[in-house]
């Protein structure tokens, strides 16, 4: 066998092993860790139901290009691919998960693959890629039904079709721009991150697109992809496309003070939107504290291992100190991140942020590959190294897998899956089932976890209230009650009759009371 040959296969065997791993660490128990699906995955597993049904979504809109979800609009690509799974694997947990899962497993093969391209190391790529693969922010949103790990993940794959393209190695250009066209109709932060991305590589590589739209059917292709856009931005303009912005836009925090002067409102904005971008960055966010919701990161930990921070630090400076290609891409990748995030409100939101998590592993990746001839001197230093590494792996799977779902149920809609089953199974008993109505959106957990058909829901007057002996109610006697009735409290609802359960979040805090009358 020649040396090439030798490394080649290597070079596979380890490509296939970090993306097996990945595999593992994102499909197993996939339907039930860390949670129960929390209110926007049921929302998207009964919409993409009811899709594949009846070809019409929860408001009875055919096929539509836009979801009406809890006053705003969700995108349609996370939606139509949950139909896919879901014709698979029924309605279940695991098929509305599993498309931010491959997603996930995606990205990090296409990772490896553009790290290598725009680095020219294979060892380097492979590094990258096993840090993705075992990222707690990669991980925690690859596991949950996130629309924005599908966004990255077609961002990522756009990303790498256009420089293959413009540095003439294939002919991928325009799968590129298709990538960039999914990822805008994927998560909402993808409506202003890559435009700049695509406005960064058309700079840096201008001289290069005389040569693309010479190629032969280059125009009938451009007609085609911006066509393609025109939907997007229709609706990314309009009264409901602006709804989820002006929702969550950091402006609402503006003081009533100084509303009415412009200067101070201004320079109020200005402040405020700096200092937002900034906190994306902030060494605190990623390696210490995280996120502050439950949900986007694990209490007491950063977006990623504290011991990355050193090589990170180190990876960014030498990689921007040495002027190296993949370093200044990922630098600029890097700073387009939070560029929507900034925008809206809470910061930092390692959600809208998702794309950074890319950025931060090669600079890690980076700092450990130019570090390993440092510490192959220091005796016992790799032993040091690798142990330290495990045990941090360790120790993140088990918060993960065990104390995470106790610590964060709340985030989760702890107890809303066990009170709609319990309802419905005992629903023959009783003349009529009544729901509390600051379940938000429990009509979506009960249609999703039961077996109700999406079109006889959506024959329903007033499906979000009531369906046959369902109803969502805020006072179980605002009328007089003559029938045998069972009624679901939160917890902090005081209702009277028969408490039959109570019923416990996974951290075993009471989350809701069933009672009959």
């Amino acid at each position: 066998m020649s040396l090439n040959k030798y490394f080649s296969n290597r070079i596979i065997l380890y490509f296939c092993l970090i993306i097996i791993l990945a595999a593992i660490l994102r499909l197993y128990n996939l339907g039930n860790k860390p949670h129960d699906l929390y209110v926007d995955e049921v929302d998207i597993g009964w919409n993409a139901y009811s899709i594949l049904k009846t070809g019409r979504d929860e408001h009875g809109k055919f096929m539509p290009i836009f979801f009406e979800s809890f006053g705003d609009f969700k995108l349609p690509a996370y939606i139509y691919l949950t139909t896919i799974s879901e014709a698979v694997f029924g309605k279940s947990a695991f098929a509305v998960r599993l498309t931010s899962a491959l997603a996930g497993i995606t990205t990090i093969t296409v990772f490896i693959l553009l790290t290598q391209h725009i680095s020219k190391s294979w060892k380097l790529a492979l590094l990258a890629g096993l840090l993705l693969t075992i990222s707690p922010w990669h991980l925690l949103f690859t596991r949950a039904g996130f629309e924005a790990s599908l966004s990255r993940c077609f961002t990522t794959i756009g990303l790498y079709c256009l420089i293959l393209d413009l540095d003439r190695k294939h002919k991928t250009f325009f799968w590129g721009i298709t990538s960039f066209i999914l990822a805008l109709y994927s998560y909402h932060t993808a409506r202003i991150t890559v435009p700049l991305g695509l406005l960064f590589l058309i700079v840096w590589k201008i001289k290069e697109l005389p040569r693309i739209f010479s190629r032969k059917w280059s125009f009938i292709k451009i007609i085609v992809l911006s066509s393609a856009t025109v939907p997007f931005i229709i609706y990314a303009f309009s009264v409901d496309g602006l709804a989820r912005a002006q929702s969550q836009s950091f402006i609402r925090d503006l003081p009533s003070i100084i509303k009415d002067d412009h200067f101070k409102t201004n320079i109020w904005e200005i402040e405020h939107l700096t200092e937002n971008y900034l906190t994306y960055f902030s060494l605190d966010y990623l390696f210490f504290s995280g996120d502050s919701i439950g949900r986007h990161s694990i209490p007491g930990m950063g977006m990623t291992y504290l011991w990355q921070l050193p090589f990170f630090l180190v990876g960014m400076y030498v990689g921007l100190k040495r002027k190296q290609t993949a370093a200044f891409i990922y630098f600029i990748w890097f700073l387009i991140t939070p560029a929507a995030a900034a925008l809206a409100t809470p910061n930092p939101h390692a959600l809208r942020g998702l794309t950074g998590s890319i950025s931060l592993t090669f600079f890690v990746s980076f700092g450990i590959y130019i570090s390993l001839s440092f510490l192959k001197k220091i005796r016992y230093a790799t032993l040091i190294f690798c142990l330290t590494v495990g045990y941090a792996c360790t120790l993140f799977l088990h918060l993960y897998f065990h104390h995470y779902p106790k610590l964060t149920s709340p985030d989760w809609f702890g107890g809303y899956k066990e009170v709609v089953e319990y309802g419905f199974n005992n629903s023959y008993k009783y003349d009529a089932v009544n729901f509390t109505n600051s379940m938000l959106k429990g009509y979506a957990f009960l249609y999703f976890y039961n077996d109700f058909s999406p079109a006889e829901v959506l024959k329903a007057k007033n499906y979000q209230l009531n369906f046959g002996k369902f109803t969502f109610i805020n006072d179980p006697y605002i009328k007089p009650i003559d029938k045998k009735v069972l009624y679901v409290s939160n917890q902090v609802e005081i209702w009277t009759g028969k408490l039959l359960k109570v019923v416990n979040n996974s951290g075993d805090d009471p989350a809701f009371q069933i009672w009959e009358n």
